[in-house]
């Protein structure tokens, strides 16, 4: 373990020099410190909150109409662009906080996880796109894309609904998850 440490350390080490003079900034300005901690906590509540949001329009879709499943798409379609916006502000803001302290954060357990479970719920995003493209194609009545050797069948409008749904909840539950490292992460 303990050389595991020392690895950690002589990489991290040019990092945090190079970063030295924003640590000192925001070490030593209240004013900084709370503007870039409140623009990533608001920006998580943001795309966390409107993602959630979207995930449960997503699941109680189950018996909608077929005019009420266009309508769902389209709303999908406008959370995701506002959802990836206010992300890539959390993201931006993130770096910032990493290099407030990256010598800490890098032997956190708890950080580690966190950037897990966002490449998660990114991964599941990208997935509910290509989901929500298939669903698009099927709705406008255009050809899907031809398919990959040996694999099924295009799935049904229902099938792909399905596979929406399960997207969805696997989001609310890594929002959660990430909402929970978080916490984690500021009592240790």
């Amino acid at each position: 373990m303990l050389q595991n440490a020392d690895g950690i350390a002589a990489f991290v080490a040019p990092i945090a020099r190079a970063a030295e003079p924003w640590r000192a900034l925001y070490s030593d300005s209240t004013l900084v410190s709370t503007s870039v901690l409140f623009v990533h906590l608001g920006a998580l509540v943001a795309s966390g909150g409107l993602a959630v949001a979207t995930d449960r329009a997503l699941i109680r879709s189950r018996n909608a109409g077929e005019t009420a499943l266009a309508w769902r798409l389209d709303e999908v379609a406008l959370s995701h662009a506002s959802v990836a916006f206010a992300l890539a502000i959390a993201f931006l803001s993130g770096i910032l906080l990493l290099l407030a302290d990256v010598e800490a954060f890098a032997v956190m357990p708890a950080f580690w996880i966190k950037m897990g479970l966002i490449a998660l719920l990114t991964m599941n995003a990208l997935l509910m796109r290509r989901h929500e493209r298939r669903l698009r194609a099927m709705a406008d009545g255009e050809a899907l894309p031809a398919a990959v050797p040996n694999a099924r069948v295009a799935p049904s409008p229902e099938r792909a609904w399905a596979r929406m749904r399960q997207h969805a909840w696997a989001s609310m539950l890594l929002w959660f998850a990430i909402v929970l490292a978080g916490t984690a992460m500021t009592t240790t």
